[in-house]
Order: structure tokens, then sequence, then C-alpha cells
């Protein structure tokens, strides 16, 4: 492989390091106002709640990819085309309990980002599972 070939490989990444980067800040930058929101509704920093998680990717080989890091976690994701695409693929599923501290929820938001992120998917957000 020459040095070419390897530039051309980088710019086939779907999710290029600067637009990862952006998109921890945004998700970050969200929780504190998602945590308000599930305070107003009875949760407290003491609850554990599972988490719903969504990814996108262009190819299915990294949703694949993607998938198999989340199982070796002990998630169980599933992935599909994104609703109306025929090129973005989508990967959804469930964490383990997380405690709804903003310290908790940031560490797992951020472990997300960086998963996807080395598997070319974009970390795309996530909502809590209360009734459960």
């Amino acid at each position: 492989m020459g040095i070419f070939d390897i530039f051309k490989e980088a710019t086939k990444r779907y999710i290029s390091e600067s637009t990862h980067e952006d998109n921890m800040e945004v998700q970050l930058a969200k929780t504190p106002q998602i945590l308000e929101e599930l305070y107003k509704t009875g949760v407290t920093e003491k609850s554990e709640l599972k988490l719903e998680y969504l990814f996108y990717t262009n190819a299915e080989d990294n949703a694949k990819r993607l998938m198999d890091s989340l199982k070796n976690i002990g998630y169980t994701p599933e992935h599909r085309l994104a609703p109306d695409s025929e090129t973005t693929w989508l990967v959804t599923g469930l964490s383990h309990p997380v405690k709804m501290t903003k310290d908790k929820t940031y560490q797992w938001i951020g472990d997300m980002c960086i998963l996807g992120f080395k598997e070319d998917c974009q970390f795309d957000g996530w909502t809590a599972k209360t009734g459960e």
C-alpha cells in the first residue's frame, strides 16, 4: 500500500476526526438539559436506567463491526438501513443500567462517541428507558 492509498483510505471514512470531536461536544452539551427533564419525571441521581443508543454509518461492514464491539461489552445491538435511505445504516440497542448522575452520563456518552468513531460510525444520541 502506497502513500496515496493511505490517503484514499482516510478520505473514505464516514466520520472525520473533526466531525467526531464536534459531535461529542454537541452530545455532551445536550446532557444537562436531558437530565433536567428526566429529573422532572422523578428520576434521581441514584436512579439507574438503561439507555437506548443510536449510531449512523454509511457501510454495513461498519455497522457490523460496531455491533461486535457493543456485544463485547454485553449490549445486544441491532442494525438496519435507516428509514428512507438505501445507503445509511442505523445501529440501536440498550445499554446496561447507567446511574443518572451528570458524571456517569457524560462518561457513558464519551465512551459511545469514541467507540462509534473507532468503528467509523457516528453516535447520534440516546434516550432513557424509564418504564422498565
